[in-house]
């Protein structure tokens, strides 16, 4: 399904990357409340990380995945939401990915 997609798209393309997948955020911010949204994937490259969530669009909002995303801006960890609805072609991916990582 979408999660492999994901996984060929990053072992493909970075392969200077170290992935994780299904990572829980209190593994990285143990003071992360319960319903903090677990990652898809994790990719570590040096000293930065990126986490990448894959959300419905009619979730985008919802508290967990802005509870999330502040959690990662104020732990030094960049962080990206993919809609499982949308196209998320490779070309697409690994541009948002790239420019995250060298951001």
């Amino acid at each position: 399904p979408l999660n492999m997609k994901f996984m060929n798209y990053i072992f493909n393309n970075f392969k200077d990357c170290q992935m994780e997948t299904r990572v829980e955020v209190k593994t990285l911010i143990p003071t992360a409340p319960d319903y903090a949204m677990p990652f898809n994937f994790l990719l570590t490259k040096g000293d930065t990380k990126l986490a990448i969530v894959l959300v419905s669009q009619g979730k985008y909002r919802r508290y967990s995945v802005l509870e999330t995303r502040e959690l990662c801006k104020e732990n030094n960890i960049k962080m990206l939401s993919f809609g499982i609805e949308c196209d998320n072609t490779e070309e697409y991916v690994v541009n948002r990915i790239r420019k995250t990582l060298e951001s």
